[in-house]
């Protein structure tokens, strides 16, 4: 099981590494995408969807076609935890 700790400020610089493209901006982890076209704008958002779901861990999504940003954040615990990481890197993986 992915622990839903609060990560320190250092803890969250450390990681950071292991999500290559992710940023940490206002509190969230952050990234952008960009998209050849809005249907596949729209695809990309639906499997992050699917991700989102079997996870029960859910991030805003933005489609602003010709991009998608994602912002991950724990909100019961009021900021980031390993398994905001654990989802970064699972959305990713989708464009490997």
């Amino acid at each position: 099981m992915v622990s839903r700790k609060k990560l320190s400020e250092e803890e969250i610089a450390a990681r950071l590494a292991g999500v290559p493209g992710w940023g940490y901006i206002d509190g969230r982890l952050r990234s952008q995408f960009q998209t050849l076209n809005f249907s596949n704008g729209v695809t990309f958002v639906n499997q992050i969807a699917r991700i989102a779901n079997d996870l029960n861990h859910h991030p805003d999504i933005l489609l602003t076609y010709p991009r998608v940003t994602i912002d991950i954040y724990t909100h019961d615990v009021g900021g980031l935890t390993e398994f905001d990481f654990t989802l970064a890197k699972r959305i990713s993986a989708l464009l490997e």
